[in-house]
């Protein structure tokens, strides 16, 4: 994780901007989720400790973009980012719960994954509105 916030600090945003970091950690941690499935014993134990590196910029990222996007709306999107930031205390627990039923693999892979959808969704969706030429 260490490791994924000192690259962070030194690409971003002299080569790449927040936003698109952001996108590309989402997409390294689907790629991860996705060797994890895939994959068995040491191979997956160790991919699951590589999200670190794909999840650390996406913290730092996420809130002062969706700041610096929501202008008079910025109270409630903060509202949101807590509440979103909240489903850190919820997911365990549901992969607690899902891995008696589906096994630690595709709870695993049942958790994490919507929720990098979602913030490359997110991603999608800024990206799209810059494009237009919107005011986000």
């Amino acid at each position: 994780m260490m490791a994924g916030y000192l690259t962070g600090m030194v690409v971003v945003p002299r080569f790449v901007s927040q936003l698109r970091y952001m996108a590309l950690s989402c997409v390294m941690g689907l790629v991860l989720c996705a060797a994890v499935w895939f994959s068995a014993g040491l191979v997956s134990v160790l991919c699951v400790a590589l999200l670190g590196f794909a999840n650390a910029m996406i913290l730092p990222a996420l809130f002062p973009v969706v700041m610096r996007r929501m202008g008079r709306h910025a109270d409630h999107a903060t509202a949101l980012l807590v509440m979103a930031f909240s489903g850190g205390a919820v997911l365990p627990q549901l992969y607690v719960h899902l891995a008696q039923g589906w096994g630690t693999h595709a709870a695993f892979v049942l958790v994490a994954v919507p929720a990098y959808l979602v913030i490359l969704g997110y991603f999608g969706l800024m990206r799209g509105r810059d494009e237009a030429g919107e005011a986000v």
